[in-house]
């Protein structure tokens, strides 16, 4: 069997936000409904501050673009408490992300824009969280006292924009962004749940369910709650699994993948919890396989994201434990087959976005995809132990990697040949 290095034991769901790779231009409308063409009429910036960040920048007809520029917040470090956003139609998203870096390289701060997927750039190589985002041309968002997002001084973040043009004319984009801040201390740390399903599979001619399950790990409280997938998306339901049983009805559902419902329902959410979510698709007119993949026109997209404190780690935040991520009949073992099957290289998925962990190729995900919910676990833990003990011998077919796994990784195969496919599992 020949496993790519991608697949780890966490498969390395980190970090993205239509964060896998610069698409091809794509013609489909932007996501606020209208049919693009739109000008600045309207527009007014929000009031110039230190933490007020503005974009301006031009949309070629029939084209999809991703700009990026770095900003720096304050230098005394302080609290988000608040903020506002608004930005002129034909927008997918807006993001404000945090980064690793302490200082802003050269020629990549605002006011100048950037392609965020271009090779050079490493822009989306330097997140490590999100701080804010917006899928409607207004919105705002505003913390509970005593809560606040905490920036250090000088903080660099990275000011994302997702665009689509469908029409024959330029669109004249413009977005600004404001922070309501504090330097007096909070009692706690706002956090942005941001989970992401990293294999979608959608046929020509049908429809198709992707699933996510995500752990929780210690007491939180979720303030608001939304979702994101692409034009081909009819509905969405987020459940919480408490006290070792799958829920039987939703907290939170959207039907619409345009303008998605904000849920503002507070809730407390206990420490050994699982959100899980699921996004249903209908591609029953359409001629086109999708699948996961940062494009709003060629790809898909099923995402939770929530705002929530106390603020849990990075890895939690994002979901790098997630299961469930199949919703078909397939066992472990005959999944493990399929994923054996699949050719080298990311043939059908965009390159280049510096996170080759997200850039499943089509087989891959049509594997994961149609497994079983009861598959995932012992499957990640099997991939996980090829892929520490045995790369090598799996980078090819042959005897070699078969015998590697027999001897490194005897029970980890053991445990997902003898499992039965099922229900969700009990957190």
């Amino acid at each position: 069997m020949a496993f790519r290095s991608c697949l780890t034991a966490t498969l390395c769901v980190a970090l993205l936000a239509c964060s896998s790779s610069k698409p091809s231009s794509g013609t489909a409308p932007g996501d606020d409904g209208g049919t693009g063409g739109s000008t600045t009429a309207g527009f007014v910036p929000l009031p110039a501050s230190p933490t007020t960040f503005d974009m301006a920048f031009t949309v070629a007809p029939g084209s999809e673009d991703f700009e990026c520029t770095y900003v720096t917040m304050p230098a005394t470090a302080g609290f988000v408490v608040g903020a506002q956003h608004e930005y002129t139609v034909g927008s997918h998203h807006i993001l404000l992300y945090r980064t690793n870096l302490t200082s802003i390289p050269a020629g990549q701060a605002s006011p100048t824009l950037g392609d965020c997927y271009a090779a050079t750039a490493n822009y989306m190589n330097t997140i490590s969280g999100v701080v804010y985002g917006g899928a409607t041309p207004t919105g705002e968002m505003v913390l509970p006292a005593g809560v606040g997002y905490p920036y250090s001084a000088n903080a660099v973040f990275l000011f994302q924009a997702h665009y689509l043009n469908a029409t024959a004319n330029p669109i004249s984009a413009q977005v600004s962004v404001h922070f309501t801040t504090q330097t007096t201390p909070v009692q706690y740390s706002a956090g942005t749940l941001f989970f992401y399903d990293p294999f979608i599979y959608v046929p020509p001619g049908g429809g198709a369910t992707a699933s996510t399950r995500c752990p929780i790990t210690q007491d939180i409280t979720l303030i608001s709650e939304g979702s994101h997938y692409h034009a081909r998306g009819v509905g969405y339901q987020a459940y919480l699994d408490t006290a070792g049983t799958p829920a039987a009805t939703p907290f939170y559902t959207s039907n619409s993948w345009a303008s998605p419902e904000i849920g503002t329902t507070t809730m407390q959410v206990p420490a050994g919890s699982y959100i899980r979510y699921y996004c249903d698709y209908d591609n029953s007119q359409g001629t086109q396989t999708y699948i996961q993949g940062p494009s709003a026109a060629n790809n898909e997209m099923c995402m939770f994201v929530g705002l929530y404190y106390p603020a849990m780690p990075t890895a939690d935040e994002q979901c790098y434990s997630g299961d469930t991520y199949g919703t078909g009949t397939v066992s472990c073992a005959d999944t493990l087959t399929c994923l054996g099957l699949c050719p080298p290289g990311d043939a059908g998925v965009p390159t280049g976005s510096g996170q080759p962990n997200l850039d499943f190729n089509q087989c891959i995900q049509q594997c994961f995809a149609a497994s079983c919910p009861n598959a995932t676990s012992p499957l990640v833990t099997a991939l996980g132990c090829i892929q520490s003990s045995c790369s090598t011998q799996c980078a090819g077919q042959g005897t070699a990697c078969a015998t590697c796994v027999a001897m490194s990784c005897g029970t980890q195969y053991e445990a997902c040949a003898n499992a039965t496919c099922g229900m969700v599992p009990a957190p």
